[in-house]
């Protein structure tokens, strides 16, 4: 059995202008070190985690802050000098397109496997505590990454052993939801009957900030949701999502996390 935490749209960088500068650049540490606290939980031993998978949106921006980006590669290294596998796919607000993209600056420094492709590929390898994890992910890369119609063109499963976990930043489609106001290039439209032929044991989405388990065929693909909130329209699930993988199955749990509470009371 795998155990994988699975992160997304940490957008770390963010910063709250709606708020005072000083109750903002609070709010904004907070968030900033949410990436170095799920690090922290997952080399728990209790937690068992042998993978970290990040989909996506992992900043705010393409180009953050140096300091915060030398923190978390620091955060990521820490995983993987423990063993621990770590998978990292750039979103659309930290997108990989630009040439100053913090994933084209980094990307020979950058811990584990960093994925650049354009286009859905079989990745890996990836070893997590002496597990073999196939990774099937992309990059969106603008005039380049074949977004639209949805992207129906994934990889079968590269090995009969290990374990294949697909790994996207986009906008599930199901073939009955009939249209989607997000489905557009920058949002990666991913065909879902396509993904779920694709035989894999998991699907790791990011773009959505709240918590969601589809199916993509009989596979499961979820949306973890964004940990923290970033207002009253966006509060965030304040949870980690900690999948078990088992070949052909998977299943979820929701790992409670301090965060800063956002609520909307009917006055």
């Amino acid at each position: 059995m795998l155990r994988l935490l699975h992160l997304a749209d940490l957008h770390l960088g963010w910063f709250p202008s709606f708020l005072p500068d000083a109750q903002a650049r609070g709010w904004q540490q907070e968030r900033d070190r949410r990436l170095e606290d799920a690090v922290a939980w997952a080399l728990d031993p209790a937690h068992g985690v042998d993978l970290v998978v990040i989909a996506g949106d992992l900043f705010e921006s393409h180009a953050p802050d140096e300091a915060l980006v030398a923190r978390v590669v620091s955060a990521l290294r820490r995983l993987q000098e423990a063993g621990t596998g770590v998978v990292t796919v750039p979103g659309n607000h930290d997108e990989i397109t630009y040439p100053n993209s913090v994933y084209r600056a980094w990307a020979d420094r950058w811990p584990g496997l960093l994925v650049q492709n354009a286009n859905p590929e079989a990745l890996g390898p990836v070893a997590a505590r002496g597990k073999a994890v196939y990774v099937y992910s992309c990059a969106y890369t603008g005039g380049v990454t074949r977004a639209w119609p949805p992207v129906d063109a994934f990889p079968p499963r590269a090995a009969d052993s290990g374990y294949h976990i697909g790994v996207f930043h986009g906008t599930l489609m199901q073939d009955d939801a009939g249209a989607n106001p997000l489905a557009h290039d920058r949002s990666l439209p991913l065909a879902a009957c396509a993904l779920g032929q694709a035989g894999y044991d998991y699907v790791a989405l990011g773009h959505i900030h709240r918590h969601e388990e589809q199916r993509a065929g009989s596979t499961l693909a979820v949306y973890c949701g964004a940990p923290d909130g970033k207002g009253f329209d966006d509060p965030g699930v304040g949870f980690y999502t900690m999948v078990e993988v088992e070949r052909g199955r998977a299943a979820v749990e929701r790992v409670g996390v301090l965060t800063r509470r956002i609520q909307t009371v009917d006055v």
